[in-house]
């Protein structure tokens, strides 16, 4: 193709979309367009490439702008991969004011050259976790992680504090779970303001936390959370209550 045995020992900015669609995938269909220019004797930056390097040490995405803009100021020419981005489209408009020639993929060479196809092992660790082992399961991303959701130190502290809490004044003890018998939402709701404001008022004031008041906070509202929901794990209604802000 007549651009590219122009762009051939030149600087070229491999302009790619990376934050839309499967993150991975965009940088191995930029590294396969890096090697076709490579092989074609052009010298490329490519700016995905970077993903590894944030692997190890993460850098913000304003960092990474500047950096890459360095290197797109001494290039020749952008060509730029097919896909939405706005990032790819703030390049094209710098390098259009700069005088930098811009060349669409397209234009240079058969998009066939940086279709990825994933093979089967590929589909199948997508879908299935392989231990060393031998042993096949299916993947866990979607799954509740109980496990990394809670700290044990604080369920610890938290189930000594309603241990304490299980002894009435005549000396007998109640059940652990009698809380989850029900109790009035204004109930929690008052009891919760007073711990907030125990921990609040430690926080602006001496930074001395009272372990009783953060477990108070805790367990009014782990009790608004069972009271609001009850009906729903109870079968009592149709769908779960949605009460998540976005």
């Amino acid at each position: 193709m007549p651009i590219l045995h122009d762009l051939k020992g030149k600087y070229v900015y491999l302009a790619a979309p990376f934050s839309k669609g499967d993150k991975k995938q965009n940088v191995e269909r930029s590294i396969k367009a890096t090697n076709f220019l490579i092989d074609h004797g052009i010298y490329v930056y490519n700016p995905l490439l970077t993903y590894y390097l944030d692997l190890d040490n993460a850098r913000t995405a304003s960092f990474w702008y500047d950096f890459d803009k360095r290197w797109l100021q001494i290039c020749h020419a952008l060509v730029y991969l097919p896909g939405e981005s706005v990032g790819v489209q703030e390049e094209i408009k710098y390098a259009a004011e700069h005088g930098i020639d811009i060349y669409a993929w397209e234009d240079i060479a058969p998009v066939e050259i940086i279709t990825t196809h994933k093979t089967l092992k590929e589909e199948i660790h997508d879908q299935l976790r392989l231990f060393k082992t031998g042993a096949i399961r299916d993947r866990d991303d979607n799954k509740l992680d109980f496990e990394g959701f809670f700290s044990p130190i604080a369920i610890e502290v938290y189930a000594k504090y309603m241990h304490k809490h299980r002894f009435l004044p005549d000396g007998k003890m109640r059940a652990s779970d009698n809380w989850q018998k029900g109790m009035p939402l204004e109930s929690y709701i008052k009891s919760l303001w007073r711990h907030f404001f125990a921990v609040w008022k430690s926080w602006r004031l001496t930074h001395d936390f009272n372990n009783d008041d953060l477990c108070g906070v805790l367990f009014n509202t782990m009790g608004i959370l069972h009271e609001i929901n009850i009906k729903f794990y109870s079968g009592q209604v149709g769908g779960e209550v949605d009460r998540t802000r976005s």
